[in-house]
């Protein structure tokens, strides 16, 4: 595929789907302990699951997040949803206004956290959006300018990139969320791709203090990647879903 025709594909590429992750309150959980007493936690993720991805970036207790795609459409649907953030005062306000002003997204997350909210109510709660104090925090990070987003493929430019981030900052705990984009992007390599993803990045958090790797398989469970299990220093450990 050409470089013309990469642009056209991520142009109309829909940006209100809301994420498919449907089971990660246990590795929520364990974010949440093993995060919540550290300080300078820096986080990362994929912006995919917008509300997700924030979720995860408070369970860390990070004090900085950045947050990257390769669309840039998804850049300015993703400032779009946080700026809102600035102009409300309550989640409820918040989620009224985006009715107001992108009601196919308003329809994708709602329909999303219905689903969240009957089906598997851990998950909604542990949503940003049904917290007082997370949605405050929120908002006050971006007022500060600590949530910082970029244009990045990360399958394609690798981690150096969050790598020479983790160099930039000095950290020492990082969190890395990255959704299902491996399911996306290497469909049919499964085998290949479970074998060899994230070397470079393993290789970098290996020497870090507390770090892991987000992920989500295909049915919508996350878990943290064996394969960024970083060293026998490290604070977490595996986490197992069936």
């Amino acid at each position: 595929m050409n470089n013309t025709e990469t642009k056209s594909r991520l142009q109309k590429q829909n940006l209100y789907l809301a994420p498919n992750e449907t089971m990660f309150s246990n590795i929520m959980d364990e974010v949440e302990g093993k995060y919540s007493d550290l300080e300078e936690t820096v986080y990362f993720g994929v912006i995919g699951g917008v509300d997700l991805s924030l979720s995860y970036l408070l369970a860390s207790n990070a004090n900085k997040g950045f947050l990257f795609d390769k669309n840039p459409h998804t850049l300015d649907y993703f400032s779009q949803r946080i700026n809102l953030a600035q102009e409300t005062d309550t989640p409820q306000e918040y989620l009224a206004k985006l009715g107001e002003e992108n009601k196919q997204a308003h329809q994708k997350l709602s329909s999303y956290m219905n689903l969240l909210e009957n089906k598997y109510p851990k998950e909604f709660d542990k949503l940003w959006l049904n917290d007082q104090r997370k949605f405050d925090k929120i908002k006050r990070l971006n007022k500060e300018k600590k949530i910082k987003t970029f244009e990045g493929d990360y399958y394609d430019d690798g981690a150096h990139f969050i790598n020479t981030l983790i160099d930039c900052e000095n950290a020492k705990n990082v969190l890395v969320y990255l959704s299902n984009i491996a399911e996306w992007e290497q469909k049919g390599k499964e085998h290949e791709l479970f074998r060899s993803r994230n070397s470079v990045l393993n290789e970098k958090l290996k020497d870090l203090d507390t770090a892991a790797i987000i992920e989500s398989k295909p049915q919508g469970n996350n878990y943290i990647s064996v394969k960024s299990w970083i060293s026998d220093k490290s604070n977490l450990f595996y986490v197992p879903i069936d």
